[in-house]
């Protein structure tokens, strides 16, 4: 059953919301609204709106749908490999970035292009985890075939404008690391870069 035919009203409240949230990362939001909110404050303002407006959506749609029905034990077994894949790739990124400069409590600091750990395998393990949440959504209001697909364009194209900030950034250097490194789906090769 889809989303948009059983609430459209939560569908359309999803797509407002990955529009808000991307429209206010932008960096071209960022600096038009500078004046008001500066520096680590304007992070962790929207990290705070981004985490309240999200757990009202999912409260909302929690209490508006029901839950899914359980599928067959092979699709169970395939949904608790993508959340495990999920938990690793949440908690390596975890580790390869600054997690104050994340949530907006301290300052980012220009600097080099981070390479190291699991970034050394995967350019964007946040949204590697995410998109592998998306496929092992189950038993949740949330497991919706066609929100599944908009969490998965929403996140393909958050890799996607991060690559273009990045680029513009770190120019020549980001440019061979993309070259290198996969975007998605983490390379555990032999002649693959050991991370740092």
């Amino acid at each position: 059953m889809s989303l948009w035919s059983q609430a459209p009203e939560i569908f359309a409240a999803w797509l407002a919301w990955f529009a808000a949230h991307s429209l206010f990362a932008a960096d071209r939001t960022k600096k038009a609204l500078a004046p008001l909110v500066r520096g680590r404050r304007y992070r962790l303002l929207y990290v705070m709106v981004s985490c309240v407006s999200l757990a009202g959506l999912l409260a909302w749609e929690t209490a508006a749908l029901p839950l899914s029905e359980a599928r067959y034990p092979v699709w169970q077994v395939f949904r608790a490999a993508c959340l495990a894949y999920a938990v690793f790739m949440f908690a390596a990124a975890s580790r390869a970035y600054d997690n104050r400069v994340f949530l907006g409590l301290a300052e980012e600091r220009e600097g080099e292009l981070q390479t190291g750990g699991i970034l050394g395998r995967v350019r964007h393990p946040w949204y590697s985890g995410g998109l592998a949440v998306a496929a092992g959504l189950g038993q949740t209001p949330l497991d919706r075939w066609d929100f599944r697909l908009l969490l998965a364009a929403y996140l393909v194209a958050g890799c996607l404008i991060e690559d273009r900030r990045l680029a513009r950034r770190f120019g020549k250097g980001f440019t061979e690391y993309r070259r290198r490194v996969p975007m998605l789906v983490p390379m555990f090769r032999k002649d693959s870069p050991a991370p740092s």
